[in-house]
């Protein structure tokens, strides 16, 4: 009788074993596009930036991603190289657009990182942005 279950013990850890190898094997990402911009409007990204002034109040992180279906992905966002926020995403399709956003405030001007990660932890793409102060206003006399 204790034959037969750890038979099947084993018979189960290794089918486990096998079908974690396989699914890991066939396991390639590609990403799309990975960019900041202003807004996304039918589901595609406007205003593509790489810096941005201060009067601007929000920034969002585009992801367009392929061979993830049924995966998660994370958008880590980072400030002064500090994790400050991630929010993650279901993908339901093998091709799939996400974004997040995050609110600007002039107390956090500098560079802003944003990683977007799979469910392994792995940094398939990263991108950064500076956020600069408003320019300076010479007077005139």
């Amino acid at each position: 009788m204790h034959i037969r279950i750890l038979f099947s013990i084993f018979t189960m850890v290794l089918f486990l074993s096998s079908y974690a190898a396989h699914a890991e094997e066939n396991y390639a990402p590609e990403i799309n596009r990975a960019l900041f911009a202003l807004e996304v409007i039918d589901k595609e990204p406007s205003q593509a930036i790489t810096f941005l002034q201060q009067e601007v109040d929000h920034v969002l992180f585009f992801s367009e991603v392929s061979g993830l279906a049924g995966h998660t992905i994370r958008h880590r966002w980072l400030y002064d190289n500090k994790v400050y926020s991630e929010v993650s995403f279901n993908i339901g399709a093998d091709h799939w657009r996400v974004w997040s956003s995050k609110r600007m405030s002039p107390s956090r001007s500098g560079t802003w990182t944003a990683q977007l990660l799979d469910d392994y932890d792995n940094i398939l793409a990263t991108r950064s942005f500076n956020y600069l102060s408003p320019p300076v206003q010479n007077g005139s006399y």
